[in-house]
């Protein structure tokens, strides 16, 4: 069994994404503890509401929601009435028994998996605990129900196992979640948590038959252990599925496109070191993400919205690489970049990867014309070792 906990500033996060696959008819509503009807007669306002009660509370408290996954092992053997008073047992082991829970059971993969969405604010507007709540509560929550319900132990599984698991909760969460519209925007969004999906060198059998493999890679983009194949994940994340989510993600975007332009200039116009503006970025919640071809020149420079789950490219903004990567240095401010359309092409170009905080790292290698990477590295010793012979 396989716990893990997320938490959330804003309870619509985890509502929304449960609600929506049962939209689909991939998911139920099993049990809804401390909404005061039965769970047939609960729409997806009145279950926010619920939850807004408690949140209303209190202002003081960022942790509004609590979405924890409980996943079996395809070898497990359990029944779905134990299944869910075991999930029942968990909430009420970590401290949750009073408040208001929902669990859902997703059907969308080969193995069982549960949902709980929650709040860790109380009525009278005090909180739970959450400090290391994983290793206070919640493990030794597990390790005593995979006994009780005689289940393969987690500790007992390889480390390969658990990264698969990982992997598969990330991927998912971002294809369901997030508006992409290329292959390089969803890996922008994979790549702040160290994933890569690669759809193999052009030319390759992968590439040529629309294959698509996933890596982990380190800080510096390098690809780490053996990869997995699309088709090998449970929710089958592979090449055609991503695709058909290019175009309905591109018309979805465009409502949020003006708004996090403004927000992105703004940050530029005020920034006053390459510091500065990676710190302004990440309080407005905003990722950044660059992309190197083999020559250690840019090609492109994409943006994260995490608030409204938008990916885009410098170019649909408006702004120029060399607007961004001098925003630190500049003296005048950035003027207000005419905004463009976001209908891109959905080619996958080849790229390299570069390390999850590049504002600093990458920015400061290109203006001091020092790659990072070995490959780059020995280009460019090569090039210094031709230009000594010249000058000889």
């Amino acid at each position: 069994m396989v716990i893990k906990i997320t938490s959330s500033k804003r309870m619509n996060d985890p509502l929304n994404y449960n609600e929506k696959k049962v939209s689909e008819g991939v998911a139920q509503l099993i049990m809804a503890s401390g909404f005061g009807c039965d769970i047939e007669n609960l729409n997806t306002s009145q279950k926010l509401q619920r939850f807004q009660h408690n949140i209303s509370q209190t202002q003081k408290i960022r942790t509004k929601a609590l979405h924890i996954f409980i996943s079996f092992l395809p070898e497990d053997k359990i029944s779905h009435d134990s299944m869910h008073e075991l999930a029942r047992k968990y909430i009420d082991r970590i401290g949750f028994a009073e408040q208001p829970y929902l669990i859902y059971q997703h059907n969308d993969t080969h193995h069982p998996h549960l949902h709980i969405v929650t709040t860790p604010i109380k009525q009278d507007g005090t909180t739970i605990n959450l400090h290391n709540i994983g290793s206070r509560l919640s493990n030794p929550a597990r390790q005593a129900l995979e006994t009780e319900y005689h289940l393969i132990k987690a500790n007992g599984r390889s480390q390969e196992t658990e990264a698969h698991a990982s992997m598969n909760t990330i991927i998912s969460n971002t294809i369901d979640n997030y508006k992409f519209t290329s292959l390089v925007e969803f890996n922008a969004i994979l790549r702040e948590h160290g994933i890569i999906a690669d759809p193999g060198k052009p030319g390759s059998f992968m590439h040529k038959h629309g294959g698509l493999q996933y890596f982990r890679v380190d800080d510096k983009g390098r690809k780490t252990g053996k990869p997995i194949k699309s088709s090998k994940f449970l929710g089958k994340p592979t090449l055609a599925r991503i695709t058909r989510k290019f175009q309905p993600n591109s018309f979805a975007k465009n409502a949020y496109q003006k708004k996090v332009q403004e927000k992105i200039v703004n940050i530029l116009q005020h920034t006053q070191s390459l510091q500065a503006l990676n710190q302004q970025l990440k309080n407005a919640n905003i990722g950044c993400y660059i992309e190197y071809n083999r020559q250690a020149e840019i090609t492109d420079i994409s943006f994260i919205d995490h608030r409204s789950k938008t990916v885009y490219h410098s170019t649909e903004l408006g702004l120029t690489t060399d607007q961004v990567i001098h925003a630190g240095q500049q003296r005048s401010p950035v003027s207000k970049p005419t905004i463009a359309s976001s209908n891109r092409s959905y080619e996958y170009p080849v790229s390299l990867y570069s390390t999850k905080d590049f504002l600093i790292n990458q920015f400061a290698l290109l203006l001091t014309s020092q790659p990072q990477s070995e490959g780059m590295a020995g280009d460019t010793n090569q090039k210094k070792k031709k230009k000594k012979k010249l000058n000889r």
